[in-house]
């Protein structure tokens, strides 16, 4: 299940996010893990779990308020040497 890799790749991005309970967010992603993502939204920081989460679309923004996080490159290479992605036959990157 190495999708919420793509999230991982897009923190800091402008996203609708659909979610299970039927609502859309307008929100900024913060932090995107195996079990969960991180959004900022108007009201507040909120942690979803894959599994309230059914699509996202990231929004073009042409002005910026605030700069992109830096990304762990170490990190980053950690999550791409990990078998279990790796073995991972839905992964379109591997």
């Amino acid at each position: 299940m190495a999708f919420w890799r793509h999230y991982r790749r897009n923190v800091g991005r402008l996203v609708d996010l659909e979610t299970a309970d039927g609502s859309t967010l307008r929100c900024r992603i913060t932090a995107a893990t195996r079990d969960s993502v991180t959004v900022e939204t108007s009201h507040g920081p909120r942690d979803l779990a894959w599994a309230d989460v059914l699509s996202a679309s990231v929004q073009v923004e042409f002005r910026r308020a605030a700069a992109v996080p830096e990304v762990d490159e170490a990190a980053e290479a950690t999550a791409a040497a990990d078998p279990a992605d790796a073995a991972d036959p839905t992964d379109e990157e591997g």
